[in-house]
């Protein structure tokens, strides 16, 4: 299976360089921009669209997906033929709808799981607003970070460990549901996060999280390769 592993677009807080985990921001008008750019070079092609639950990575889906997934819910089409909404608040008594705008947004599997990681106390904050923080506890616990390479938790926070933990559960729950197959192309949608914790758990060869960074609306290509219960993700490159 081949998996296209997104990171959203840009976002204010991004620009900012903040720690941007739970808050629930927009892209940036730009960035919509770009990102429409992008999509109308074929660029990024898929069957399926998964993507993360906040509104950054739907945005994206969207722009970036504007059919939704190959394999995905057409008008007039029921969502009982599909089976592959799993939020029906759009959906009228009928359970069909002509609405591409909604069309799209049925069409992604939402994985709340996928979610980046809990920032706790230094949610939405930068680094030089967490040095200036008047509670040295915090300031301390900052440091640690820094000097253990991200292993630590902020306070009130997920640890890298188990933050990763999460998101590979998340992702071995996706497989299991039986909604994906070998032969076609899935597109995860999510964080920047969220693309670290799997590839450092499941690259072949192996690097380590931080090796994975990219930038908002950057991308990697790779093939999913299942042995049991044992996940790799190999032939990655940077699209």
């Amino acid at each position: 299976m081949k998996l296209l592993l997104i990171r959203h677009g840009t976002t204010k807080g991004n620009k900012e360089h903040r720690y941007v985990g739970s808050t629930d921001e927009e892209l940036l008008t730009g960035e919509r921009e770009r990102l429409l750019t992008l999509s109308e070079t074929g660029k990024y092609r898929a069957d399926i669209v998964v993507v993360s639950p906040m509104r950054r990575c739907r945005e994206t889906a969207e722009i970036l997906f504007q059919d939704g997934g190959r394999m995905g819910f057409k008008a007039g089409k029921s969502c009982d033929d599909l089976k592959i909404c799993d939020d029906p608040k759009f959906c009228d008594d009928s359970k069909t709808c002509d609405d591409p705008a909604r069309i799209r947004t049925c069409n992604f599997l939402v994985v709340d799981a996928f979610k980046e990681m809990d920032f706790g106390v230094f949610e939405y904050m930068t680094y030089e607003e967490i040095n200036r923080d008047p509670d040295e506890s915090h300031r301390e616990a900052y440091q640690r970070y820094i000097d253990t390479m991200g292993e630590t938790a902020f306070p009130g926070g997920e640890s890298k460990e188990a933050f990763t933990e999460r998101v590979c559960a998340g992702f071995r729950e996706l497989l299991a549901s039986s909604r994906l197959s070998e032969d076609i192309t899935t597109a995860l949608v999510v964080h920047g996060g969220t693309i670290m914790a799997l590839l450092d758990r499941f690259s072949y060869p192996h690097k380590d999280y931080f090796d994975w960074r990219l930038n908002p609306g950057e991308a990697y290509e790779a093939e999913l390769v299942t042995e049991g219960d044992d996940i790799r993700f190999t032939s990655i490159e940077k699209i």
